[in-house]
């Protein structure tokens, strides 16, 4: 360690004691110093070209704070700080108002308050989601709502009127087809996997009806609607609906 080097920090120096062909000495040292203590966080060269190459810092080292800094608030002045809450280690932003906010940080978990509004949707893991308070992809919800076999995959709301039946409201319905007195038709859109899937089949009457599945087939199922005889019956509405694989 020589005068000169920088290694040495002492704010006494120079004094009045110290030689006037030492101030150079000193100066050099001054420099040398600050150069090398800022040189471990900044990018700070020993020589430089312009000032503009000045500033850039490799990274940002904190201690803990058990509060937040006083900012001195005005025109140009303090108007945020980042720092270290001591209490949990969370990275905070303070803005000039003095409001504290924790900042997000991707690798670690945290407990964020407020309301956050995002401007483009999140991509989630492909985990599925297991407890109540996950969030759950839209490929879990689709798994859940349009792939398994139990769920609902058509239905059809018909009625009659002058012998003409009218389709009112359907999912997954391309047509109906009137077969004759009380019998119909129903076609779907998407087809079932095979025939080998569940249809319900209630009718709308003033007295007593029934339906029953006359066949069935991938694309279409055909329902015959009778009264109590055994008679045919052009009822006054029939609801169907259709559950299995597709």
């Amino acid at each position: 360690m020589a005068l000169g080097d920088g290694t040495t920090w002492d704010v006494t120096l120079p004094d009045n004691t110290v030689v006037a062909n030492l101030i150079d000495e000193y100066n050099r040292d001054l420099r040398a110093g600050i150069q090398a203590r800022m040189h471990l966080e900044h990018i700070w060269a020993a020589t430089q070209v312009a000032t503009n190459e000045a500033g850039l810092h490799r990274y940002i080292t904190m201690t803990r704070q058990v509060s937040a800094p006083a900012l001195v608030v005005g025109t140009q002045t303090q108007q945020g700080a980042v720092w270290v809450k001591s209490s949990g280690l969370d990275l905070f932003f303070t803005n000039s108002a003095s409001t504290d906010a924790a900042v997000i940080l991707a690798a670690f978990d945290q407990t964020v308050a407020g309301t956050k509004t995002l401007t483009t949707l999140p991509l989630l893991p492909a985990t599925t989601a297991t407890t109540d308070n996950e969030a759950a992809s839209k490929k879990y919800v689709d798994n859940q709502t349009t792939t398994p076999a139990q769920m609902v995959k058509g239905w059809a709301s018909i009625t009659w009127a002058g012998g003409t039946p009218t389709l009112q409201d359907n999912f997954n319905v391309s047509g109906i087809n009137d077969d004759g007195i009380g019998l119909i038709t129903i076609s779907w859109d998407t087809n079932f996997a095979d025939a080998n899937y569940c249809v319900v089949a209630t009718p709308k009457d003033n007295g007593h009806a029934i339906a029953q599945v006359l066949s069935i087939a991938a694309g279409t199922v055909q329902i015959k609607c009778r009264d109590l005889d055994q008679n045919d019956e052009e009822v006054e509405a029939l609801y169907v609906m259709a559950i299995g694989s597709q």
